[in-house]
């Protein structure tokens, strides 16, 4: 058997066309770390138990519990007890020498392998055409062929059972009959890929040596290492009409040699040098270019940076907006509504009032459709303001003060998770989390409105996830021009 065996599980965190990540697999497996387990979980893992003491023993689910009732919806989808020959099967497949597979199998049969699935949502099912190319299905499969010594044509079935975990009790079953030639179709180039990850396991000392799939980084609510994933954490820099990523070593660099170039100035060329070569002026660029040329790349130091003892964040933030953030002039604007000196003077706006205060009004109606207003400058807002609905403020703040729905927006979110069955909303799997997001904020402003003049940051990432519903619900938007 192989020092390192692969399972499914690793297989799909590696390999995934959609979510795999080499990197992410080798903190798990190279490094060693381990995530917490979270509710939803927990909750798979003993609504799994409920079902090997039935499947084993027969005892009959607890009706009591959650675990227990989740379990009794797909009972009825089970193959009978007495066609069940293996219960929480431990296997260990050998494709070679260096390659083995292992897994757990939930029950298997002389020709049938299945699966207990808990879920939140049946969108989440897979259908039988991927359940046969599924590394989880395939691996399965091919033990079952090779314990039971089944030919390249006779049939097996591989039978996933998804229980539902949210609203009514419910059961389906995802079934697929199959024979060992059409699983080996892609049983073999998995072993290719499977083999890879033993040379890793081999070869690679850390996570940070193995290449990154960034495409992959907000999978499943956003990978748990993203935080350690890159050598140089990344500052995000805004130019004019781009938006442009450089590392904070590399700013860092600039910043230091724009200081050493005020401190040391450049000696003035001899006037009585022959032939004197002309000197270029150096110019530094506004908006850095989109990459690091590939000599600075391939001389990076192999250690993250400097330490924390050495660089002060707020410094360098703090110099990085000095750098890049050129100051703008104030646009000049007319001014709306009577000439000064008018008798008829507009009448003073109301103070915002406090968010509870705001979250609290019973405000009704529909509000009409929302109208966008941009400003030079957020000093000058409109004159008039609708009496039902709300102004919203993106990236500015009127002359009159708002109010910022940051701790609003943070409680349903709260809330959105724990509907969800994750630690925090971002968690949600398949890329649902912005949608299923905004979906609660919607519920929340249709419970109850929001009014007066709101003020929201589009760099907070609960803002920008729910920013569209904000836009619609409101009476008036206004935005900053940078």
């Amino acid at each position: 058997m192989s020092e390192y065996p692969i399972s499914p599980s690793q297989y799909k965190t590696a390999f995934d066309p959609e979510t795999g990540c080499l990197r992410k697999w080798a903190f798990y497996k190279i490094e060693g770390i381990k995530s917490d387990t979270t509710a939803a979980q927990q909750l798979g893992t003993n609504t799994h138990e409920q079902a090997e003491n039935y499947l084993r023993d027969g005892t009959p689910p607890d009706l009591k519990t959650k675990p227990g009732k989740i379990f009794a919806s797909g009972m009825h989808l089970l193959p009978r007890r007495e066609l069940v020959t293996g219960v929480e099967q431990e296997f260990y497949l050998k494709f070679d020498h260096e390659l083995t597979f292992y897994g757990l199998i939930d029950f298997m049969g002389a020709d049938f392998v299945g699966d207990h699935k808990t879920t939140s949502n049946f969108d989440y099912m897979l259908t039988p055409s991927q359940l046969e190319t599924d590394p989880q299905g395939v691996f399965y499969g091919m033990y079952l062929a090779s314990v039971r010594k089944t030919g390249l044509t006779d049939p097996l079935t591989l039978m996933w059972i998804y229980y539902l975990t949210r609203g009514p009790r419910e059961a389906r079953k995802v079934e697929k009959k199959t024979t060992r030639v059409q699983l080996e179709r892609a049983y073999f180039p998995m072993a290719e890929n499977a083999k890879r990850l033993v040379e890793l396991r081999q070869t690679a000392d850390r996570a940070l040596d193995i290449e990154p799939n960034y495409n992959a980084c907000g999978a499943f609510g956003g990978c748990p290492h993203i935080s350690k994933c890159e050598k140089k954490n990344k500052q995000l820099v805004y130019g004019t009409g781009t938006t442009e990523i450089q590392t904070m070593s590399s700013l860092l660099e600039r910043l230091q040699a724009k200081k050493h170039k005020a401190q040391n100035p450049e000696p003035k060329p001899d006037l009585e040098e022959v032939n004197p070569r002309p000197r270029q002026a150096q110019v530094v660029s506004i908006n850095p270019p989109h990459a690091e040329p590939e000599s600075q790349i391939e001389t990076e130091p192999e250690d993250n940076g400097p330490s924390d003892a050495e660089i002060d964040e707020g410094i360098v933030e703090q110099k990085v907006a000095e750098f890049y953030e050129k100051p703008k002039p104030k646009a000049t604007t007319k001014r709306r509504g009577r000439p000064k000196g008018s008798k008829n003077k507009p009448k003073p706006e109301p103070e915002a009032k406090p968010i509870a205060e705001v979250m609290a009004d019973d405000w009704s109606g529909t509000a009409p459709e929302p109208t966008t207003v941009e400003y030079a400058s957020c000093d000058s807002v409109p004159a008039s303001q609708t009496e039902t609905g709300y102004t919203l403020y993106i990236n500015c703040m009127p002359s009159s003060g708002g109010v910022d729905i940051t701790a609003t927006l943070s409680q349903i979110a709260t809330k959105c998770a724990a509907d969800n069955d994750v630690e925090h909303y971002r968690f949600i799997r398949f890329g649902e989390a912005k949608a299923r997001f905004s979906k609660s904020v919607t519920e929340a402003l249709r419970d109850q409105p929001l009014g007066g003049k709101i003020v929201v940051d589009s760099m907070n990432l609960m803002v920008a996830d729910c920013l569209e519903v904000l836009i619609e619900q409101a009476s008036e938007v206004v935005r900053a021009i940078k």
